[in-house]
């Protein structure tokens, strides 16, 4: 008699490895996707961080360095991400202040529209970027 009880009942549970399966896989790889996703974004972010510090850092370090120097700076500090970064996401200021000296600004700032792998993953509009800024 135990024997029959335990044959029905492992019948009954038969399927639900697959129906759990089911259930889990598509969770598990949304959460994948947005690791890859999150983690390309904090990859890419890391490279505008680099490019406005070269691109601070050319307006510093130059003489007679102007905005235009310090835009050509960063793309070409940044042409391994191709399109993704134009001149006109580049903000460059130098500002030179009597008796308190040079300031040097560079920002970037990128919508994540143009930086996502997945199409719009993240619900919310969003830029990444960065700013750099030196005395002199």
């Amino acid at each position: 008699m135990n024997r029959m009880l335990g044959t029905l009942r492992g019948q009954k549970r038969r399927g639900t490895a697959i129906v759990e399966m089911a259930v889990v896989a598509p969770l598990l790889l949304l959460f994948l996707l947005g690791i890859i996703e999150i983690g390309y974004v904090l990859f890419i972010r890391s490279q505008l961080i680099e490019a406005a510090h070269q691109g601070a850092r050319i307006g510093i370090i130059r003489e007679g360095a102007d905005e235009n120097d310090m835009v050509n700076g960063v793309l070409a500090n940044l042409e391994d991400l191709g399109d993704m970064v134009t001149s006109a996401d580049i903000t460059a200021s130098i500002v030179v202040e009597p008796g308190t000296g040079t300031t040097v600004r560079c920002k970037i700032s990128v919508p994540y529209e143009r930086i996502a792998i997945f199409g719009k993953f993240l619900s919310a509009d969003f830029d990444v970027g960065s700013e750099s800024v030196m005395y002199k």
